[in-house]
């Protein structure tokens, strides 16, 4: 058993392979969706190099289970690399600190609610306080720039647009309940032929420690969102799994 609280451009030989032939084959797209949705997962586990079975697979899992970040080093810029991977090693038991000393200082702490980026997500969303009077935004725009950015984001106002789309994010949450990143991408309007690398690496994604325990990896800001909803359970992709505990599952 996993543990109580787990429920359980297509790649060919390292080459992208376009579905735009396959767009003919039906106009409205319903065809060729379908058809990449299932034979996507196929070949990227036939032609990719993946330690475990069903690498890809969407697991869902209560968020308040999600109590520590994971010490992988690089681990954000590595997610589709590293899915389905065993390692060994003390990652697992280590703070992360690879990030610019101001973002360590928002992101981390004992525990992923005790964070100063978590705590302004309570401000903001359970005390009504402005974003711009949380101490998280406020120290994103003391300090990003073009070298130092806030995804994607370098200047002020493109900061006060980013946290507006957090809480566009927050109100589908509470009208439409949490979807996964495939549902959000099918019927992502223009965009019909989603990629199924983003479908996978773009999802919250955690590593497994030794003990089984689920560590945070990426995907902060929905996972605060899930966690002040008080969300029962949230889809996630799991990257790596922790030598000593894939021994004990296997």
């Amino acid at each position: 058993m996993i543990g109580p609280f787990w429920r359980s451009n297509i790649v060919s030989r390292g080459y992208q392979i376009s579905t735009y032939p396959l767009r003919r084959w039906h106009p409205t797209g319903l065809m060729l969706s379908k058809l990449y949705w299932s034979i996507a997962p196929v070949l990227y586990d036939r032609y990719t190099s993946r330690a475990v079975a069903d690498p890809y697979q969407v697991h869902w899992i209560d968020p308040d289970n999600i109590v520590h970040w994971s010490g992988r080093k690089g681990m954000h810029n590595t997610r589709w690399e590293s899915v389905g991977s065993v390692r060994s090693g003390d990652w697992d038991q280590k703070t992360p600190s690879d990030r610019s000393e101001w973002l360590n200082d928002l992101l981390f702490a004992d525990r992923f609610e005790d964070s100063v980026f978590h705590q302004s997500f309570e401000e903001h969303y359970q005390n009504g306080s402005p974003w711009s009077e949380t101490e998280l935004v406020q120290t994103i725009k003391q300090n990003v720039s073009e070298d130092d950015p806030y995804h994607s984001c370098t200047t002020v106002a493109e900061v006060d647009q980013f946290f507006e789309s957090v809480d566009e994010v927050h109100q589908s949450i509470i009208l439409n309940g949490y979807q996964t990143q495939k549902h959000l991408q099918k019927t992502a309007e223009g965009r019909p032929y989603a990629k199924f690398k983003s479908r996978v690496r773009d999802e919250i994604c955690i590593d497994i420690g030794r003990s089984g325990e689920p560590l945070f990896v990426d995907g902060k800001h929905r996972l605060s969102l899930a966690k002040i909803l008080d969300l029962e359970e949230i889809p996630v992709v799991i990257l790596v799994r922790h030598s000593k505990w894939a021994d004990e599952v296997n």
